[in-house]
């Protein structure tokens, strides 16, 4: 099966395991308690007048004592909270999974189920791509810019995100009302300086080679992979020369560009 470079960047979210239905497993071990997290007056750092320094008397104490996980590039009150909140979850779906009294299709049955499903990779290994023949099928006859926009939209309809990022939220210059808010989006890679700036040439060459492979996994021959990862990424930095960079995003008066239907 081969696939455009364009039907690619559509793709390229539903080029991950997908669970498949299986038998269910043995209960999993107890997680191990979990820290609270909450506010505490010992974050803040009362030598400090706020008047002077707000941000180091609100967070100085949190700061002398914080530490950065080995497996994390940066860490702050933020992550900690992310993190702990994760690791609840994963109790809740561990416990849901050993809960083999559950009512059959009550919610902690199903989640248990749903959460077993995801671990039980020799069934997705056998599965192979067939839980997403359907929508692969429909990707690979994508052959205009309409057929693409249709495209998208059923991706987004199944909660895969293609292409630009579209939004509702209140209207940035008038609160009373909600905006269709729509932003760039349809790069593989963080942003737009790693399509075009020198010192992320072996981060391309890797993604390529990444781009490559999924190609290979989806049924193509080794040549046709490399051509299309290599138009993949053509395509991809011709929509990055097209972006803004990070910094250009957090300007909040050139990023208010209100569009009729029509002139959008």
């Amino acid at each position: 099966m081969r696939f455009s470079p364009t039907t690619w960047s559509v793709l390229f979210p539903l080029a991950l395991p997908f669970a498949a239905v299986a038998a269910e497993p043995e209960a999993p071990a107890a997680a191990a308690p979990i820290e609270e997290l909450r506010f505490s007056v010992a974050d803040l750092d009362r030598t400090v007048s706020p008047r002077q320094d707000f941000v180091k008397f609100a967070a100085g104490g949190w700061l002398a004592t914080a530490k950065i996980p080995d497996d994390q590039f940066r860490w702050t009150s933020f992550n900690a909270l992310e993190r702990a909140n994760s690791e609840k979850v994963h109790a809740v779906l561990e416990a849901a999974a050993a809960d083999t009294a559950a009512a059959p299709n009550s919610p902690t049955r199903r989640a248990g189920l749903f959460y077993a499903m995801a671990l039980d990779t020799a069934a997705i290994e056998a599965a192979g791509l067939a839980p997403i023949a359907d929508e692969l099928a429909a990707l690979a006859v994508v052959d205009s810019p309409e057929a693409l926009a249709r495209a998208v939209g059923r991706l987004r309809r199944i909660g895969v995100g293609a292409l630009g990022s579209p939004s509702v939220r209140p209207d940035a210059r008038a609160s009373d009302r909600n905006t269709f808010y729509l932003t760039q989006g349809g790069l593989g890679l963080p942003n737009r300086d790693y399509y075009t700036e020198e010192s992320f040439a072996e981060k391309r060459a890797a993604y390529v080679a990444h781009v490559r492979t999924m190609l290979e996994l989806l049924g193509d021959d080794p040549a046709t992979a490399q051509a299309g990862a290599e138009a993949v990424l053509e395509l991809e930095t011709a929509l990055a020369r097209a972006s803004k960079r990070p910094v250009e995003l957090r300007d909040p008066v050139s990023n208010y560009n209100r569009r009729t239907l029509a002139e959008l």
